[in-house]
């Protein structure tokens, strides 16, 4: 190996660390050129997405104002209505509680009413019956006696009368006629 010169060394070290640099500096550039291009491609991503979205945002911002303002006007009356309906509720419930006691009541009257005129009806058809017999019996107990009487008067006229010629005297009485509808 020649004798290289100090010289020559350092300037052979610093030609190679500032190609090194140099080197360095061109990749920090493209990697700026890079990082340049993908910002503005960010850029108009986000522009476009703002101009998409911020027309959205403001008109659910309204909508939202305005739900907010509607709720809030008729939060007091959602509040009366539901207060109301509970009252209603509670009332319907005594009520239908009273109602059903009521409507037992009335049931076990009705059933005991029902059988009360039952017995009653039971009686009276039964009062009927013996008063339609009592008079039938009382009704025909004197017309079978006056019937057995004329029937014995006719058959003394005829058999005890005086004899008519070409008839014998001695008669056979006739039996008395009997009711079919009435039992001896």
């Amino acid at each position: 190996m020649q004798n290289i010169d100090p010289q020559t060394l350092l300037l052979i070290t610093v030609g190679i660390a500032a190609a090194a640099v140099l080197l360095q500096a061109c990749v920090l550039i493209g990697i700026l050129i890079a990082l340049l291009k993908i910002s503005k491609l960010v850029r108009e991503k986000a522009d476009e997405f703002h101009a998409s979205t911020i027309p959205v945002l403001n008109h659910s911002r309204e909508l939202l104002e305005s739900t907010h303002s509607l709720v809030s006007r008729l939060e007091p009356r959602f509040d009366a209505a539901a207060n109301d309906i509970a009252e209603i509720v509670g009332t319907v419930r005594s009520q239908a509680g009273r109602l059903d006691l009521t409507v037992n009541d009335l049931q076990e009257r009705l059933h005991k009413h029902a059988l009360r005129l039952d017995g009653m009806a039971g009686n009276v058809l039964d009062f009927i019956e013996n008063t339609g017999n009592y008079i039938s019996e009382t009704i025909n107990r004197p017309r079978r006696r006056a019937s057995g009487v004329f029937a014995a008067a006719k058959a003394f006229v005829k058999g005890y009368a005086a004899p008519v010629q070409g008839r014998p005297t001695h008669v056979e009485p006739e039996p008395a006629p009997e009711d079919k509808n009435i039992p001896a």
